[in-house]
């Protein structure tokens, strides 16, 4: 079953007062090359095509992403990483320190970098650049969500990869939509622009301006899309909550003694 955005439940399930913030703290035992691979071959199949990018330009007020790379199979580029392990400049091409790398979370057909160049509408992108980071992460857990990826950006942000598994960009854009209005109703004020399939999210493994881009946690909470949003509507549905009937059962009242009639004349 599926609702869009416009139902009247309040989508509310966080209780305000008792969200308790949960820290986030950089890995000490670094391998960059463990951090992609684990990322990509959670994310994607191994036939997948993987959109990346390290290259930026700069528009005189900051350095922005260029399209990147996306004829690349996940399988080629996880064994590219393992090959050069090492230096990864070789595998995913030299990056800006300064402002890090990019990946886009669903697979592409290798011909570009559009919307209509995603072949599978997998997951969405949750961010918020408001909340502060620990109450993010308390936050995301206690809704929940469908997380497969929860990536620290190297700033001030999380990117939470939530599953949707839409059939349709149609499907996709009404699920998006009830994503992000239980976020906000429920005190995450997310980055709405982050609505597209394409969207690009942090790369795991990469610096960023003296900050790590990081694996945080995986597979988190619900393990579908449907089975979060059964939850979602269970909380809030206006029906009374359903009463136990094993009391009843089992304190059942005496059975009438039969009663025999008989007919005139016999």
């Amino acid at each position: 079953m599926d609702w869009n955005s416009t139902i009247s439940h309040d989508l509310v399930i966080v209780e305000e007062g008792w969200i308790e913030e949960k820290e986030v703290q950089e890995p000490t035992n670094w391998k960059p090359h463990e951090q992609m691979i684990q990322y990509i071959s959670t994310l994607f199949d191994m036939t997948d095509y993987v959109g990346y990018l390290t290259n930026t330009w700069d528009n005189g007020d900051e350095k922005l992403p260029t399209k990147g790379v996306y004829s690349k199979t996940a399988g080629e580029l996880i064994q590219e990483i393992n090959r050069y392990k090492n230096d990864l400049g070789f595998a995913i091409g030299d990056y800006d320190k300064e402002v890090g790398a990019w990946v886009r979370f669903n697979p592409l057909d290798g011909k570009g970098v559009k919307n209509d160049n995603t072949t599978d509408y997998c997951y969405a992108l949750v961010e918020s650049d408001t909340t502060d980071i620990s109450r993010q992460n308390a936050l995301l857990r206690e809704l929940e969500l469908p997380i497969t990826m929860l990536v620290d950006s190297g700033k001030k942000s999380l990117h939470a990869i939530v599953r949707v598994e839409a059939n349709s960009i149609q499907q996709y854009k009404e699920r998006v939509d009830y994503l992000y209005d239980v976020c906000l109703k429920n005190g995450l004020e997310i980055d709405r622009q982050n609505r597209s399939p394409s969207r690009l999210s942090r790369l795991p493994g990469i610096e960023r301006d003296g900050h790590k881009q990081f694996i945080v946690d995986q597979n988190i909470s619900k393990s579908t899309w449907t089975e979060w949003q059964e939850l979602i509507e269970s909380v809030n549905d206006d029906l009374p909550d359903p009463e136990s009937l094993s009391e009843v059962w089992n304190n059942m009242p005496k059975k009438a003694e039969d009663i025999y009639f008989t007919s005139k004349g016999s």
